[in-house]
């Protein structure tokens, strides 16, 4: 086969670019950056079907690789072409550790960051040291990567000095320093195999000893304990928190105090010979109370609790930031009493008598609902109203006589 002579055709980068010429099969097209002739040349071969951004460099002088020392390169500052790399020795080339940067064809040396240190190495290794499990004493294992690897053995290194401690660690590390690695492996099956004698071990039973060595089982059940009453416990210690300052003996309350004043968790209290009516917003006139304040949250939310002198009354509200809201006084089974009564009638109207079937502590209020058809026809009242029961009277429209079902409710309150 004849050879193909071509004729080198040669351009700076821009008019290469710019033109994006196809070149012949093995057509040869030399570049330079910015001035023919001047500076590093790189090299292009065309195939005949793709044009010149397309085709891959098959020479670039560019890149080669230039050495030199610290003290050269930072004084003579170049700028390395791009991609060219740059190695730097310490005072003498290919002595020592080194450094290397590449170029961009634009940045001065001093200016170039590193690409690549002599202690990368020792980089890479810090990187890989961690361990995500959460065993403390985890153990190698087949088909472990570097980094779990290494990860694992600082593990275990940190098991041993909190197990053993610091001191404790060096003195059997320079103790056992000197064995051959039969006597250590002996020292370590030995140390292996020894165990608890039944008699030193804690097993839960009640001692006064407090030498005993606590057994696993023992350890099991304490841990068994405290993770089911994690939230007892949290909650018991929210509580002494919160409650600590209500250990302190009660604080007498003078006549013309403000109850709003008492945000400070602690007891207080106002004598039965003291005049309730001087205690500014107290919600009752009262001979005599003592007031409880605890802390609700840490926000500044507080409880204030009054129970009088007899027992009798209970009050209480809350406050956010001083702000209080109006005091409440529970309602309970006492205060309540709910039933039925069928009433019959003629001549439109009919009287019952309604037993509450206990003694309410106060003569109630009594709410009358009637049952039926056609509701806005009945007309219904109660009276005679005692803490034993009441008299009922009911009127029908356009009634002649029957029957209807009444529901009733009494409420008061133990005051």
């Amino acid at each position: 086969m004849p050879l193909t002579y071509f004729r080198p055709r040669g351009d700076i980068k821009s008019n290469w670019e710019l033109a994006n010429p196809i070149l012949k099969l093995r057509e040869m097209g030399i570049e330079w950056e910015t001035t023919v002739g001047v500076g590093k040349a790189k090299i292009k071969f065309g195939d005949g079907v793709t044009a010149w951004n397309n085709l891959n460099y098959a020479v670039n002088v560019a890149s080669q690789i230039q050495s030199d020392t610290k003290s050269n390169w930072t004084s003579n500052n170049p700028v390395l072409g791009k991609d060219e790399m740059g190695i730097e020795w310490g005072t003498t080339v290919g002595v020592g550790e080194f450094n290397i940067k590449v170029g961009d064809g634009t940045t001065a040396w001093n200016d170039l960051a590193y690409g690549l240190t002599s202690d990368i190495t020792n980089k890479a290794i810090k990187t890989i040291t961690e361990y995500s499990g959460n065993d403390e004493n985890p153990a190698l294992a087949d088909g472990d990567t570097l980094s779990v690897a290494a990860g694992k053995l600082n593990e275990q290194q940190t098991f041993l000095k909190n197990t053993l401690g610091y001191e404790r660690l060096a003195t059997m590390a320079e103790t056992l320093g000197g064995l051959s690695n039969k006597d250590f492996m002996g020292v370590m099956e030995k140390l292996n195999s020894i165990k608890f004698n039944k008699t030193d071990v804690y097993n839960g039973t009640d001692s006064t000893s407090t030498s005993l060595a606590a057994s696993a089982n023992a350890l099991k059940t304490v841990k068994d304990l405290t993770d089911t009453n994690t939230s007892a416990i949290s909650q018991l210690n929210s509580d002494l928190q919160n409650r600590y300052s209500l250990l302190i003996p009660e604080t007498l309350i003078p006549n013309n105090s403000d109850l709003n004043d008492y945000t400070t968790p602690g007891q207080y209290y106002v004598s039965t010979a003291a005049n309730s009516k001087t205690i500014k917003n107290c919600p009752y006139t009262l001979s005599g109370f003592k007031l409880t304040v605890e802390k609700m949250s840490s926000d500044g939310h507080i409880l204030q609790t009054l129970k009088a002198a007899n027992a009798k009354y209970i009050y209480y509200r809350t406050a956010a930031d001083s702000n209080f809201n109006e005091w409440l006084t529970p309602v309970t089974n006492a205060d309540l009493a709910t039933g039925t009564q069928e009433v019959q009638f003629s001549s439109n109207s009919g009287e019952a008598h309604v037993n509450f079937g206990k003694t309410m502590p106060n003569v109630p209020a009594v709410i009358l609902t009637p049952f039926g058809a056609n509701p806005e026809s009945y007309h219904c009242s109660a009276y005679n109203v005692t803490q034993a029961g009441f008299d009922l009277k009911l009127h029908v429209d356009n009634v002649a006589s029957g029957s209807l079902r009444l529901y009733w409710v009494a409420i008061t309150r133990n005051l």
